[in-house]
């Protein structure tokens, strides 16, 4: 029985990710689950949210935005519409955008429509900070 998963995480513009880890924490529509060497075929709905993978005696995290997890003969694919790893942020200019979107919603002018964009988004931005 082997005791590595290979894990790779993909996005429409570019393979974000390719590593061997020994268990990967994928963020469900139903809720955090994890899959370990020699699980069973499988393929879930993903949501916002920080997927980890453990290397050694390591945890590493990586925020992804919605998508599918596909988990078959010891690989993951994370197919995510967008993905970051915590080397590629910026915490500062995070909480500006945060400060900025918060600013936008409190706002009267801004209909239901643009609203739930805009808190998809804040919800993509605490992700974000969430793996700094």
């Amino acid at each position: 029985m082997s005791q590595e998963i290979q894990l790779e995480i993909v996005t429409p513009s570019k393979r974000l990710l390719t590593t061997t880890c020994n268990e990967v924490l994928v963020p469900g529509v139903w809720g955090e689950f994890g899959v370990l060497p020699s699980h069973a075929p499988l393929i879930s709905t993903m949501v916002t949210g920080v997927a980890k993978y453990k290397e050694g005696n390591g945890t590493k995290s990586v925020a992804v935005k919605s998508g599918f997890a596909q988990v078959n003969h010891n690989k993951v694919i994370l197919l995510a519409d967008d993905a970051v790893l915590p080397s590629d942020l910026d915490a500062e200019e995070l909480k500006q955008k945060m400060n900025d979107l918060d600013a936008k919603l409190i706002s009267s002018e801004v209909g239901i429509d643009e609203r739930k964009s805009l808190l998809k988004e804040r919800d993509w931005l605490k992700t974000c900070l969430e793996i700094l």
